[in-house]
């Protein structure tokens, strides 16, 4: 993988059957509105709404992503530093935060393998949170960006 960053907005597509999912250029599952509709889609439903990795509370910034397949990808990023959000390390600490690997499969579901690596000299703890959501909204409402109907 060489070095390269998505343009803003570019979003990554992976289709199996009739099934897909569309996430940012880091992996995340993040609706950004109309015209970007983000999810796991199957049928006309989307039955993940929000896929949201952060490691120590932090964002991971994309830094490459490959697609392995139709139907799979692999995503790199790093933790940036909750305190330094533009993934600079203070001077003489070395890397600003441990690499993530994501490898998505959609194939009957989805399955997102999540690696950490500490790129330092020492041993590091981190905090991995996952957050997830979905709204079950027709293919058609997601990519209008219309709200759901509510059964009465």
């Amino acid at each position: 993988m060489g070095i390269r960053v998505s343009p803003p907005g570019t979003l990554v597509a992976l289709v199996e059957a009739g099934s897909f999912c569309v996430s940012d250029p880091s992996g995340d599952v993040v609706d950004r509105g109309a015209g970007a509709a983000a999810g796991l889609f199957v049928g006309d439903r989307r039955v993940l709404s929000r896929l949201v990795v952060t490691v120590n509370g932090a964002p991971v910034a994309p830094v490459d992503h490959r697609m392995d397949g139709p139907a799979s990808a692999t995503f790199v990023g790093r933790a940036v530093a909750a305190e330094h959000p533009d993934g600079a390390a203070p001077t003489g600490t070395g890397p600003a935060g441990p690499v993530v690997v994501r490898r998505r499969l959609v194939a009957a579901g989805l399955r997102d393998e999540v690696e950490v690596r500490n790129t330092g000299p020492e041993p590091s703890y981190v905090e991995i949170e996952v957050a997830a959501a979905s709204d079950l909204a027709p293919l058609a409402a997601a990519r209008d960006a219309t709200p759901p109907a509510q059964d009465e």
